[in-house]
């Protein structure tokens, strides 16, 4: 027994190395963008204990699905760069901690940094979502009763 609680705490703390090397990447590039390779060659991630369905799980990547599609508007998926407060959320519910030790960075001063940009192109991606045709979708399926994002999940 007093192996398997060693493995259990092993596996604990890569789950929080996972969860923290992807909120750094988080703040480099888009979510759908970001590879298993790139969160396991972060400094602070050691995924070589976990298997790729176990990492998935985490509490980070858990919050993540579940707050998908962060916005109606499909122009803005980034819960950093383009819905202010999603990302400080998902790390509250998550726990996860900066990977930075020397000089961590709390998630609500990366969205204070960002949501300037973040206004503006909430400004400007509205009229383009307008004219798109997952807008229609969207608005076909809420006349359905169905979620306006229900398409992404399909």
């Amino acid at each position: 027994m007093a192996v398997f609680g060693a493995q259990k705490g092993r596996y604990h703390e890569t789950a929080v190395r996972m969860d923290e090397a992807f909120i750094g990447l988080l703040g480099e590039k888009s979510f759908p963008f970001i590879t298993v390779k790139e969160i396991s060659r972060a400094p602070a991630s050691i995924i070589r204990e976990k298997t790729l369905l176990e990492c998935y799980q985490s509490p980070l990547f858990s919050a993540y699905r579940a707050h998908q599609p962060f916005n109606a508007n499909m122009l803005r998926p980034c819960p950093l760069l383009d819905n202010p407060g999603m990302l400080s959320q998902m790390v509250r519910e998550s726990g996860a901690k900066s990977t930075d030790y020397t000089a961590p960075e709390p998630a609500e001063e990366a969205e204070s940094k960002c949501a300037e940009a973040a206004t503006r192109w909430a400004k400007a991606s509205e009229p383009l979502w307008e004219l798109s045709p997952k807008k229609k979708l969207s608005d076909q399926l809420v006349a359905e009763g169905k979620s306006a994002t229900a398409w992404v999940r399909d």
